[in-house]
C-alpha cells in the first residue's frame, strides 16, 4: 500500500492561488485545499499582516507542499499577478474583499474601489497567465435588497441590488457586492475564463447578530 503522510498523495492537485489566505474564510480554504491533496498553493496576503498560522495547519508542513506567502494588496496589479503566476491549470481563489462593521468615511475608497478593482486585478492576472478558473467569493447583498423585484419570486441570477436603494449609510456593503458582479461581467477580461461567485442563500434576518449572540452563550464551537 502506497504510505500516506497527512495528504492524500494519489490526488495531486495543481498549484493554485488563494488571496487574503489568511483571513478566516481564507485559511479555511486554504486548509481544505491540503486535505484534498493541492500541494502548491500561492498564499496572497495583505502587506504586513500575519500569515504564520497558515504553516500550523494539518498538512502545511509536508514536505512535499509548497505554501507560497505573496504580499499583495489587490489594488497593486503588479503584485497580484506575481501572486497568480503559476497557477493556470489549478486556478484562482479570490476571497479579498473589504469589509466593515461600521460605516466607512470614505465608502467609494474603503470598499467599492478595493472590492471592484481588486476584482478587476485578479481576473486580469488570471488571463495574462492563462489561468481558467476562477473563483470570486460573493455576498447575499449582491441579489438584495432589490425593492423593485416581484413579490413571492424567487431571486436568480437577473437579480441585483438596487444601486439607488443600497446608496445610502449602512447599506454600501451592498454597493460593493453588486458592484463587482454587475459591470465585470461582460467585461472583455472574463473571455476565456470560467469564473463562478458563489452566493449564500437564506433568511433575510439579522444573521451575524444572532451568530454572534450564540457564540456570546457559548452555543457554537
Amino acid at each position: 500500500m502506497e504510505e500516506q503522510t497527512g495528504l492524500k498523495k494519489k490526488n495531486i492537485k495543481e498549484p493554485v492561488c488563494v488571496t487574503r489566505a489568511n483571513g478566516f474564510i481564507g485559511s479555511w480554504l486554504v486548509r481544505t485545499l491540503l486535505d484534498h491533496g493541492y500541494t502548491t498553493i500561492h498564499a496572497s496576503v495583505f502587506p504586513g499582516s500575519d500569515a504564520s498560522h497558515l504553516f500550523a495547519l494539518p498538512g502545511a508542513a509536508d514536505p512535499d507542499v509548497r505554501l507560497v506567502v505573496h504580499e499583495a494588496d489587490v489594488l497593486d496589479a503588479k503584485v497580484v499577478s506575481n501572486a497568480v503566476e503559476g497557477c493556470a491549470d489549478g486556478g484562482v481563489f479570490h476571497v479579498a474583499s473589504q469589509c466593515s462593521l461600521e460605516d466607512p468615511v470614505d465608502p467609494q475608497r474603503e470598499l467599492v474601489t478595493p472590492a471592484v478593482q481588486g476584482t478587476l486585478n485578479v481576473l486580469a492576472a488570471a488571463k495574462m497567465f492563462n489561468v481558467r478558473r476562477v473563483v470570486v467569493t460573493s455576498s447575499i447583498s449582491a441579489l438584495v435588497p432589490n425593492p423593485s423585484w416581484p413579490s413571492n419570486t424567487p431571486f436568480d441570477e437577473s437579480s441585483w441590488t438596487d444601486l439607488d436603494y443600497v446608496t445610502r449609510p449602512r447599506k454600501i456593503n451592498c454597493v460593493q457586492t453588486k458592484s463587482v458582479g454587475c459591470p465585470v461581467v461582460g467585461n472583455d477580461i472574463l473571455r476565456g475564463l470560467f469564473c463562478t461567485s458563489p452566493c449564500e442563500v437564506g433568511q433575510l434576518f439579522p444573521i451575524s447578530l444572532q451568530f454572534c449572540k450564540r457564540l456570546l452563550k457559548a452555543r457554537e464551537s
